[in-house]
């Protein structure tokens, strides 16, 4: 789908191989990524790119995981806790959405 879209917004996206990005933006193999700004700061890809346009050209929703051993391990009030704090961070997102 966002190979897609980019092909449809008049670019020419390749699939790259996500340890390889670094290196690739560095020697100008390619020449932009697209990542949120939590994965562009942690892999300090500012360091070799050097403009960045927020766009707003594809939404993604975040998604909670629990693993169910640890799941199992928390108390029925704590699990009740997370989730409703899930559902109540869930709906303040599609507010701020709906916003834009």
């Amino acid at each position: 789908m966002r190979l897609d879209t980019f092909e449809q917004l008049g670019s020419a996206p390749v699939a790259i191989n996500f340890g390889e990005l670094y290196s690739s933006l560095q020697q100008s193999v390619v020449d932009g990524q697209e990542n949120p700004y939590v994965i562009i700061y942690s892999n300090a890809f500012y360091e070799v790119q050097k403009y960045l346009s927020k766009s707003g050209h594809i939404w993604g929703s975040a998604v909670l995981c629990v693993n169910s051993s640890v799941w199992g391990q928390l108390s029925p009030a704590d699990q009740k806790t997370v989730i409703d704090l899930a559902h109540k961070w869930g709906e303040k997102q599609r507010e701020e959405i709906s916003k834009r």
